[in-house]
């Protein structure tokens, strides 16, 4: 089984127990909206984002910005977007000026320009119609190593998620290096590497051309780490305070920069964050924090600087109420079989 199938299976039995606990906002159970329904969606596809738009638009609901999340119309709903994917552009634009819709987009400024993300350019068409409400998302995005525990090593066929690639600044990984257990960076203390180690795990490697075309090319390079030995280190509290405080700031100012609007609110990627996170956000200006779960449930929000606002997958979005709703042993029928196809 791959890790990205298996991955899938765990994420379809969180979601079986989620339901059955009830951690999903009443509505998901049939019941009536309590609050704004804050959805969590990220790529845009044209069919499935039309058929929400159109969904809607026939029932009456108004799609809000962070703006007016405070003090919100009737029947509202707000439509988040995480990471800054480049079909917001080519597919989304259309369809919110089609339905006059209004999203949140919250980008990983430093990764705006890289394919397959937005660039300056398109974000700036976007910001300008008013209908899209750009916000952070930190600014790399990034995971890193988190323990001394080495799960695998760089190889020539080694394929990792364009978001799942841990150290992304140090990137591309050279063969032989040693990967490490990860975890966002929001929400860890960094472990630091050995560059001895790795620079003995890369030099071992590229002294024979057919390493990696042997079936037990890990054996050795496991051999070599158990006699040389890890000896990085955690990063400081001083060190992981700097850290974060550089993707919280930078990402504000540099989306100022380009877009030319003040930047109030973060969303942190994979929904991690650490109390240390929460009260660096706040020093750096933002006064709302975007989140998953929230006092295990994916609704509500919790009052204090910044405010925590949860939020709910998209693959529930048709449990809202409204002509067109659809059964909720449908969706998660739906979602199951979307994930067993690695989707």
């Amino acid at each position: 089984m791959s890790r990205a199938l298996r991955q899938n299976l765990i994420e379809i039995a969180s979601t079986v127990i989620d339901v059955i606990s009830l951690r999903y906002p009443s509505f998901v159970y049939g019941g009536q909206i309590r609050g704004v329904p804050v959805f969590c969606f990220h790529e845009v596809e044209p069919e499935s984002f039309e058929a929400q738009l159109r969904f809607l638009s026939q029932n009456g609901y108004r799609t809000i910005t962070t703006d007016e999340f405070s003090n919100p119309p009737d029947k509202s709903v707000m439509l988040t977007f995480d990471d800054g994917w480049g079909s917001l552009w080519s597919v989304g634009l259309p369809l919110i000026k089609k339905y006059d819709a209004r999203i949140v987009v919250f980008l990983a400024a430093g990764r705006i320009g890289w394919h397959p993300f937005l660039t300056w350019d398109q974000a700036g068409e976007m910001h300008r119609t008013g209908l899209a409400d750009f916000q952070s998302h930190t600014l790399t995005h990034s995971r890193v190593f988190c323990s001394p525990k080495i799960v695998d090593f760089a190889h020539p066929s080694l394929a990792l998620g364009v978001m799942d690639t841990p150290e992304w600044e140090s990137l591309p990984f050279s063969p032989g290096r040693p990967i490490y257990e990860s975890y966002p960076r929001m929400g860890c203390r960094r472990y630091l590497e050995d560059d001895d180690l790795r620079a003995a795990c890369e030099l071992y490697t590229a002294r024979d051309k057919e390493f990696f075309n042997r079936p037990d090319w890990r054996v050795p390079l496991r051999s070599l780490v158990s006699e040389l030995g890890p000896s990085g280190r955690f990063e400081t509290h001083e060190e992981m305070m700097l850290a974060l405080t550089h993707e919280l700031v930078e990402s504000k100012r540099i989306i100022e920069e380009h877009l030319g609007k003040e930047i109030r609110h973060i969303c942190y990627p994979w929904h991690c964050y650490s109390k240390l996170a929460v009260e660096l956000s706040a020093k750096a200006g933002y006064e709302m924090s975007f989140v998953g779960k929230l006092r295990g449930r994916y609704q509500g929000i919790q009052p204090g600087s910044p405010t925590l606002v949860a939020r709910v997958g998209g693959d529930f979005f048709f449990r809202l109420p409204g002509k067109g709703r659809i059964s909720l042993l449908r969706i998660l029928l739906m979602k199951t079989a979307r994930r067993a196809r690695g989707k």
